[in-house]
């Protein structure tokens, strides 16, 4: 595999979980380990989430970084995401996790066909059986890997937090994005074998089997 220049983009509040840097320091280790990629790591203190990514991606893009790797401080994640991300060989592959509250859902979701309700949420689950990847219209950053073409392609803002008057509420920085990008002519896929190794940290892990039983419950079964 040809070597590749990675930023890790972490945007924080104060502080980062415990768990979340263990991982981190892990990742980089075994990346620089086996591999000849370079990782450089930038991070970026704040409240206001979509200037904190914006201020991120363009000082990775002007370090010349081919990739960034998006990792939101309250994620696990295994050593060997990166190379198991870059091998996607895709603008934007993420991984899929639950909602750190319950009932928890799943953060990936899939666009709407045209016969469904406008207002049905159509959520990406990932089932014990999932596998490979799948197309969403947008999903979280907690874990995502973006070419940085992708940026290059799109004009700013990258990042933003719009009014929809339509659904009465505020559309994430990360949903903005997706879209946007998606306008360029960059799909947003999920990696469902990544996504059952990834948990989100609240009062514990959660995981994607949690997004399934609270699924059950809803359906009844």
């Amino acid at each position: 595999m040809d070597s590749k220049t990675i930023g890790i983009l972490v945007p924080t509040r104060d502080f980062v979980n415990s768990g979340f840097a263990f991982d981190l320091a892990r990742l980089v280790g075994f990346t620089v380990g086996t591999t000849n990629h370079k990782v450089v790591i930038y991070t970026s203190s704040g409240t206001l989430l979509s200037a904190q990514r914006q201020d991120l991606a363009r000082d990775a893009v002007a370090a010349e970084c081919t990739h960034t790797l998006w990792l939101d401080s309250d994620m696990r994640f295994p050593k060997d995401s990166i190379i198991r991300l870059l091998k996607h060989d895709t603008g934007i592959v993420c991984g899929n996790y639950a909602k750190r509250r319950f009932p928890t859902e799943p953060i990936a979701v899939k666009k709407n066909t045209p016969d469904m309700d406008a207002t049905f949420i159509n959520r990406v689950y990932t089932d014990d059986d999932s596998t490979g990847l799948v197309e969403v219209d947008y999903c979280g950053m907690g874990v995502m890997l973006v070419k940085s073409e992708v940026y290059k392609s799109m004009e700013y803002p990258w990042f933003a937090i719009p009014w929809v008057p339509a659904a009465e509420d505020y559309i994430g920085e990360d949903v903005w994005f997706c879209r946007r990008a998606a306008q360029n002519g960059h799909k947003t896929y999920v990696d469902q074998d990544l996504s059952k190794e990834i948990f989100h940290i609240g009062t514990f892990e959660f995981k994607h089997e949690h997004t399934l039983a609270c699924r059950d419950v809803e359906n009844g079964t």
